[in-house]
């Protein structure tokens, strides 16, 4: 069972998918996948800020996200299936957008999502002064993910070092999480291109720091935060902290240059690994990770 907060991901999934196969109509889409919203994830999470017109329009709550509202657009069964349908379904959540926005400044606080027997998700780029169109995809637990984060308002949250520590710090679940999964992989691991590249780190690390387990007394600790015992391997412990904050830093610095390039010559990374994770799930992510580890574009 997969569960965002107090929402069942797994119950939400199975009703969106019932009342679109049900569905005769654009009509009934609405009726029934609003149900399904305003039950299965509305009211866990205690979001009252609803608007009912011919969409759905919900109100964040979150003072650190950049999106405050969500407007959900149904369509009929099969009426995302072409180019021209696709293009009138956009065009139209726009519109919306635009006429709940106000103003231009304003098209960014909006997030547009289009259910129909798949989903869509549209958003403003200011960068690029142009509206993008994510999708359709089929609605699978990781769009159902996507959509349940867009309703929370925590699809992205303004980038200060505070929200970054809080997320992704030592102590944050996370690092603990990946940290741990990192550990253990890379001393299970019997990969030869593992164990090489684990070797010259930590013999050019040793050199350039004279690093050794015994002057580092928090590594104990640190390791028992993240769910670590037994006999350790505290350079395999080391290796794995800086092999996580080095592709935190490698996201991070991506989506950087991608906000201050303007969107003129870059497209951002994270986008890209969420596409490939709604369209292919792990194994998708999996990929598109493999391959800049591997040195992506730069290798072709």
């Amino acid at each position: 069972m997969v569960e965002l907060a107090s929402v069942d991901v797994d119950e939400v999934l199975t009703c969106i998918r019932t009342a679109v196969r049900l569905a005769q109509n654009e009509e009934e889409v609405r009726v029934r996948v609003s149900k399904c919203i305003e039950e299965k994830i509305l009211k866990p999470l205690g979001i009252t800020q609803v608007g009912h017109y011919e969409y759905t329009l919900i109100s964040g709550v979150r003072v650190d996200a950049l999106s405050g509202h969500v407007i959900i657009e149904y369509k009929a069964p099969g009426r995302l299936s072409t180019k021209s349908d696709i293009a009138k379904a956009k065009e139209q959540v726009i519109r919306y957008i635009c006429e709940e926005a106000k103003v231009k400044e304003r098209y960014k606080n909006f997030i547009g999502v289009i259910i129909s027997d798949r989903i869509a998700f549209v958003r403003y780029d200011f960068r690029e002064d142009s509206w993008v169109l994510r999708g359709p995809y089929d609605i699978t637990r990781e769009t159902v993910i996507k959509l349940v984060e867009a309703i929370r308002g925590l699809q992205r949250k303004s980038l200060e070092a505070d929200a970054l520590i809080r997320d992704f710090g030592p102590a944050s679940i996370i690092a603990r999480k990946v940290i741990k999964l990192l550990y253990e992989r890379l001393t299970r691991s019997n990969n030869p291109r593992v164990v090489t590249l684990f070797s010259d780190w930590k013999r050019l690390f040793t050199q350039a720091t004279g690093y050794s387990p015994e002057k580092l007394k928090k590594l104990k600790s640190m390791a028992k935060d993240c769910g670590i015992s037994g006999d350790i391997d505290y350079d395999a412990f080391l290796f794995s902290i800086h092999t996580y904050y080095a592709l935190i830093m490698k996201l991070l610095a991506a989506e950087i240059a991608y906000l201050y390039g303007q969107g003129k010559w870059l497209r951002s990374y994270v986008a890209e690994l969420e596409n490939a994770y709604l369209q292919g799930g792990i194994n998708g992510l999996k990929q598109v990770l493999s391959d800049l580890e591997s040195g992506g574009i730069f290798a072709r």
